[in-house]
């Protein structure tokens, strides 16, 4: 299952409910609305399985996701276009991955 971090959104299905199971090789479409006042900004979710939270999101199961300001416009942002020509912004979750800790806990 997943669970979101900083986003307000309902803990019951088909959202954030951290005790569904969705076993290896099952799916399940997770559908989250979020608020049309919510606050912008870079969130992340990860998998909950209880009593494996630790081992999934310490060996890298995480992800981010960005709800993007709706007052703010390209105009409201002043940067010379030498910067900006053919600039893409990229997300990177970078997070260390202990492999002796993993081990241990997943023993």
């Amino acid at each position: 299952n997943l669970h979101f971090h900083g986003l307000y959104v309902s803990g019951e299905l088909p959202s954030d409910d951290a005790t569904i199971v969705v076993e290896p090789g099952q799916t399940f479409d997770y559908s989250t609305t979020l608020p049309v006042d919510h606050h912008p900004g870079l969130h992340w979710l990860h998998p909950h399985r209880h009593a494996s939270t630790a081992l999934q999101v310490g060996g890298g199961a995480a992800a981010a996701i960005i709800v993007k300001d709706p007052d703010e416009s390209e105009a409201s942002v002043v940067v010379p276009r030498i910067y900006t020509h053919d600039a893409r912004q990229i997300v990177m979750v970078i997070q260390p991955i202990l492999v002796n800790k993993l081990n241990r806990l997943a023993q």
